[in-house]
C-alpha cells in the first residue's frame, strides 16, 4: 500500500474549465508507481491532461492505501466517483458529483463540496467539513434513484433538494437545510441539525426525516 499526496500546480497549463477527476482514487492510484500515475490523464473539455501536468505527486509507503488531492483553484469534479476502498482527503474545496456512484471507503473534503454531493452513492462514508451545494445524497437530474447507502455527513449547510429520491443510507445535515428537503424520498435516514426551507419532506413515500 502506499500514501500519496497531489498538490496542485499553478502554471499555464492550468485549464480553466471543468476536469474530470474520477481518475483520482485511492484504489485506483495506490496500487502505481509514481511514473505511472504522473502520466495518467484527466479530461478538461476536449484535452487530455497528465497528472504530472496539474499536480506536483509525493509517494510514500503506509499501511493502506490514502489519497491527498490539494485542490488549490482547480475545478475538479467526480473527485471520488466508484470508490471502492481507501481513503480519500481533498484539501480544499470539491466540485459537483463528490462520491458519484461511491461503493466503499472514506472520502474527507476539508472546506465546501458544490452539487450532487454523494449522488447515487451506495457505500462508504463522505465526510464534508464546509457546506455543500444542492441535491447532496440526491438523485441525477433525469435518473431514478439517488443515494443508495453508505453515510453522507455535512457539518455545514446544506442546499436544496438534500437526499432527492434517496432509497437508502443515512444523511446528516449539521447546519441548516435548503427547501424541500427530502424530496420524494422512499426510504433512508436524513437527520438536520438546524433549520430547515420550506416543503420538506414533500412527496416523501417512507424513510425517516428528523
Amino acid at each position: 500500500m502506499s500514501r500519496i499526496t497531489l498538490s496542485a500546480k499553478s502554471n499555464s497549463r492550468v485549464p480553466l474549465q471543468t476536469i474530470d477527476a474520477s481518475t483520482l482514487r485511492p484504489d485506483n492510484l495506490c496500487a502505481l508507481n509514481k511514473k505511472q500515475i504522473v502520466n495518467l490523464t484527466l479530461t478538461a473539455g476536449m484535452d487530455r491532461i497528465p497528472i504530472g501536468d496539474l499536480f506536483t505527486v509525493r509517494q510514500s509507503d503506509a499501511d493502506k492505501a490514502t489519497l491527498t488531492v490539494r485542490t488549490a483553484g482547480l475545478k475538479l469534479e467526480k473527485l471520488g466517483a466508484g470508490m471502492k476502498a481507501g481513503e480519500l482527503r481533498v484539501a480544499g474545496n470539491a466540485g459537483t458529483y463528490l462520491g458519484y456512484q461511491m461503493q466503499g471507503g472514506l472520502n474527507t473534503v476539508k472546506d465546501n463540496a458544490q452539487a450532487l454531493a454523494g449522488c447515487a452513492m451506495h457505500g462508504g462514508k463522505i465526510h464534508i467539513r464546509g457546506n455543500a451545494g444542492e441535491r447532496a445524497g440526491g438523485s441525477r437530474p433525469g435518473h431514478e434513484f439517488g443515494m443508495r447507502g453508505g453515510v453522507l455527513q455535512i457539518d455545514g449547510d446544506c442546499g436544496s433538494r438534500a437526499g432527492d429520491r434517496m432509497r437508502r443510507g443515512i444523511l446528516l445535515i449539521g447546519g441548516n437545510a435548503a427547501d424541500q428537503c427530502a424530496h420524494r424520498i422512499l426510504a433512508g435516514t436524513i437527520i438536520v441539525m438546524g433549520n430547515a426551507g420550506r416543503l420538506n419532506g414533500f412527496e416523501m413515500r417512507h424513510g425517516s426525516l428528523i
